[in-house]
């Protein structure tokens, strides 16, 4: 008989789980694979490559260097743009000076032969009466001074004469001849092309002025009316001719202001403008209203600041100036003109322009006095 022994089959030997293994062993094989990148990638600085690295980045850091200093301004060109800035600065100086300062007019009658003149846009009363004494010969005497205002006449039809101040010229002149009316004057008349306006608001137009406000140039208030008269001769003459009479006697302070030293002296010196520029081109220039031509011209020399500077032009009451440029080799050319008339100075100055070969003249300055 046989027996037979069952055999029972235990558990089967556990084999080791690859694949969360690799799932652990994963980040730390990324990190030393980068780790050799990295370190295959960084040169020897004392090898053959790294010396060429070092090479390229110096040679690109001088390249960035040059393209900075080829971009900053040179000396030359800061001086001309501080002159440049400085010349704006005393234009706009002279602008808020013009906008707040008294114009002064002066306006004078011969008693002699009963006619008048008046003069205006001076620094003070003493100034615009000496140039108006200068323009008037005989007996003349102050009728009235004023500032920043318009002045007209009105004359009745027995010659009486009045004079009254308006904003402007039209407003003046209905004033004048109310104040003719009121004093018993028959058809009292006024002319406005015999008023005269003094004043910033009278020697800049309203563009320029607005222009000087947008600015912030002009951020001042404009000088107040002043109107002065002279009572002695506004009573005199505001009587008919035939009732005149003998005119008050001379104010001899007021003589002595405007004429120093007696009536010789009709050369009394008076206001001009004066311009001086750079000989054969430059950046300076140098613009002056003087108190006479020679302070005008002195002035305005100086304020060129240039050893090669010249006067380009000066004028006075009656006249005006222009100036226009040219490009030219080493700076532009200027190029200036004294007429009658803005516009025929303008004219004078480009005819000079184009005559000495300019191809581009631009008018730079235009202004009358």
């Amino acid at each position: 008989m046989h027996r037979c022994s069952r055999v029972t089959a235990g558990p089967s030997p556990r084999l080791p789980d690859v694949r969360s293994r690799a799932r652990r062993w994963a980040p730390a094989i990324l990190l030393a694979l980068a780790a050799a990148a990295g370190s295959a990638g960084a040169q020897d600085p004392n090898s053959a490559q790294g010396r060429q690295q070092a090479h390229t980045a110096e040679m690109n850091r001088l390249g960035h260097m040059q393209q900075e200093a080829a971009m900053a301004p040179t000396p030359e060109e800061i001086a001309a743009q501080q002159a440049a800035y400085e010349a704006v600065g005393r234009r706009d100086a002279a602008v808020r000076n013009d906008q707040q300062r008294d114009w002064w007019g002066v306006l004078v009658v011969n008693v002699e032969e009963g006619y008048w003149n008046a003069t205006y846009d001076a620094m003070s009363p003493e100034e615009a009466l000496q140039q108006a004494l200068l323009d008037c010969d005989g007996d003349c005497r102050m009728a009235v001074a004023f500032a920043n205002t318009c002045l007209a006449p009105a004359q009745s039809a027995q010659g009486a004469l009045f004079f009254a101040a308006g904003d402007d010229k039209e407003e003046a002149v209905d004033a004048a001849t109310r104040k003719c009316t009121a004093a018993g004057g028959s058809n009292c008349s006024g002319q406005e092309d015999k008023a005269v306006c003094t004043g910033y608001r009278y020697a800049y137009s309203r563009m320029e002025r607005l222009n000087e406000r947008l600015n912030f140039v002009a951020i001042g208030r404009n000088a107040r009316p002043k109107v002065e008269f002279s009572q002695g001769l506004e009573a005199y003459l505001a009587k008919p001719l035939d009732a005149r009479g003998a005119p008050p006697p001379a104010d001899p302070a007021l003589s002595a202001a405007a004429r120093p030293g007696g009536p010789s002296s009709a050369s009394a010196d008076q206001p001009w403008t004066a311009i001086a520029v750079p000989r054969g081109g430059g950046k300076g220039v140098g613009l002056h209203l003087g108190t006479s031509r020679q302070n005008a011209i002195d002035t305005a020399m100086q304020k060129c600041g240039e050893p090669n500077c010249e006067v380009l032009l000066t004028f006075t009451h009656g006249q005006c100036g222009a100036a226009v440029i040219a490009p030219a080799p080493g700076g532009a050319r200027t190029f200036g003109a004294v007429g009658e008339s803005g516009q025929v100075a303008a004219q004078e100055a480009t005819a000079a322009c184009t005559g000495s070969g300019g191809s581009s003249c631009q008018p730079v300055f235009n202004q009358c006095m």
